[in-house]
């Protein structure tokens, strides 16, 4: 897909999960082209490809990606949720993601089986209670 017709500024390599996909959104001369992926290491290990690409041959790493827009910094898949980060994440209340989080904590993929099974669950309860 490929957003044309638009400034899109600077040459970048952007990285969004959303849902259990991973987009991966390069900027390069002002056109935009996102690819989207399943597996989180296939759109990092991408991603980083796609940096080095844009990276000028006269500049060190470090500079280059602190100049790029939407740096791969993300918690680790370790690193326990915030409880307000999982609810927005996946359209909870607070108190659904906390018991969610407390019943499945520390572990992010855990917790996130957790969250789409329960908002599996309600759809289906709120499409068979009408």
């Amino acid at each position: 897909m490929a957003e044309d017709g638009k400034n899109l500024g600077p040459d970048s390599v952007e990285i969004i999960e959303n849902m259990g996909e991973w987009f991966v959104r390069v900027v390069r001369a002002g056109k935009a082209h996102v690819t989207t992926f399943e597996v989180e290491s296939y759109a990092r290990a991408f991603a980083e490809g796609q940096r080095i690409q844009l990276r000028p041959a006269n500049s060190n790493r470090y500079a280059v990606m602190q100049r790029f827009r939407g740096n791969l910094v993300s918690k680790p898949a370790d690193d326990p949720y915030e409880v307000v980060e999982f609810a927005n994440k996946f359209g909870l209340t607070t108190k659904a993601a906390e018991i969610i989080l407390h019943a499945n904590g520390p572990s992010r993929v855990a917790c996130d089986g957790a969250a789409r099974s329960f908002v599996q669950a309600v759809s289906v309860w709120q499409r068979d209670k009408d």
